[in-house]
């Protein structure tokens, strides 16, 4: 049906037999994408030329250095931008190359948590933490960093959580769930 998609993990070898004419949606790693809003307005075609330079202080590397995507916010003036070095970007696909691949979208992980209304979509797994903070909004963190970095951005500080957990295989889900009511 039109607006169901099936989703597949797997060695990318693997995708290819099952992807047919799905588009294909690749989820990155969130650590290594700056997901940001500058202060630019959405409208302008110089405001798009001027994203780099709205975020060089945010960045670690040279502007040249970085892939810049963007969209404009659903619900009001301005962008939503994501920032990965281009090193990475290009090593992402020619993995999918290699396996006979392209991606029609990529997304930092953190953007397949849910979307909570008022607060933060939280998942910990093996020491980072992703964080969904709005539609195109979030960051990844160690968790050794998490309390420190919500604690210190009073807007952050006031959403109540949501919280996921990767389980470790055989845990008794029926268990934890008795214990937790």
């Amino acid at each position: 049906e039109k607006g169901e998609a099936e989703i597949h993990h797997g060695p990318l070898n693997e995708i290819v037999a099952v992807r047919g004419q799905q588009r294909l949606t690749v989820l990155v790693p969130g650590q290594d994408v700056l997901l940001t809003c500058p202060d630019l307005p959405a409208r302008s075609k110089l405001a798009l030329q001027a994203i780099p330079f709205a975020l060089e202080e945010q960045l670690a590397g040279e502007l040249d250095e970085s892939h810049f995507a963007h969209c404009r916010h659903p619900d009001g003036p301005g962008l939503d931008v994501a920032v990965v070095a281009r090193a990475r970007m290009d090593h992402w696909q020619a993995l999918l190359a290699e396996a006979g691949l392209e991606a029609d979208i990529m997304i930092p992980e953190q953007l397949a948590l849910p979307l909570t209304e008022e607060g933060l979509s939280v998942l910990a797994d093996d020491g980072l933490v992703l964080v969904r903070s709005g539609l195109a909004q979030g960051f990844a963190v160690d968790e050794e960093n998490l309390e420190f970095l919500l604690l210190s951005d009073d807007e952050l500080s006031e959403l109540p959580l949501r919280l996921y957990m990767c389980a470790p295989e055989g845990l008794d889900h029926e268990s934890l769930r008795s214990r937790a009511l």
